[in-house]
């Protein structure tokens, strides 16, 4: 599993915004490791995107929050404006925000990841730099070439994934109960994010489970490039 988050030079997407810091989380043998990728400048971006590209090729599902509505059309933006082939179509991919907003929306005041993190985990965040000012600091750091101004994006960045890891564990736990009625209900209705749930199903030893979504993530549609 590739748990992606993005920084980026703004909050509203379109072919002007840039994600300037892309980070990748990954459950290993000896615990949860973050990869960031940084583009120093503009130049840098083709490389950057290139290498990540590269490195999601060992992974087989992507999770993310509210990254099928941002992070992933951001990139896939980003990769065609530098003539790149964008890395998504084979990866299944499970965005925690839908399942977390049918959980949680009526109990907690919004379902920001943050929100959640207070929340649900328990965990509250001392000195953390806000989302809406890191576009600010990265474009300081453009003009000044200070790399300390840096230092707190990067915690953030990183903290975010954490934080998706561990929603991780929870908000898909909604799913073992595996009748179509149950699924519906908190929002999982096409092929892919039925292909993502089995997914977890099976990496959690709950094979039998997964099965069961695999069929349904086939009737409703998988495409082919996601059978394997």
């Amino acid at each position: 599993w590739a748990f992606l988050d993005t920084e980026t030079t703004g909050l509203a997407g379109g072919s002007g915004t840039y994600a300037f810091l892309i980070g990748v989380g990954r459950i290993t043998s000896e615990g949860f490791r973050v990869r960031q990728f940084f583009m120093r400048e503009y130049a840098e971006e083709r490389s950057v995107l290139a290498a990540l590209a590269s490195y999601l090729n060992q992974f087989d599902v992507l999770i993310t929050y509210n990254g099928k509505s941002y992070d992933q059309p951001l990139l896939k933006t980003r990769y065609r404006m530098t003539r790149h082939k964008p890395p998504f179509a084979r990866l299944g991919h499970l965005d925690l925000l839908h399942g977390a907003r049918r959980l949680w929306k009526l109990r907690l005041e919004n379902c920001r990841l943050v929100q959640l993190e207070e929340q649900i985990l328990g965990v509250c965040r001392e000195g953390d730099l806000p989302g809406e000012l890191i576009p600010y600091v990265y474009f300081e750091y453009l003009r000044s070439r200070e790399a300390q101004r840096l230092v707190p994006i990067f915690h953030h960045n990183a903290m975010d994934i954490l934080t998706l890891a561990c929603l991780t564990a929870i908000v898909p736990a909604a799913f073992r109960h595996t009748d179509a009625e149950s699924l519906s209900r908190v929002g999982v209705r096409r092929g892919e994010d039925l292909a993502g749930i089995a997914r977890w199903l099976a990496a959690t030893d709950e094979h039998a489970a997964a099965l069961e979504v695999f069929q349904r993530a086939i009737a409703a549609g998988l495409p082919d490039k996601l059978l394997f």
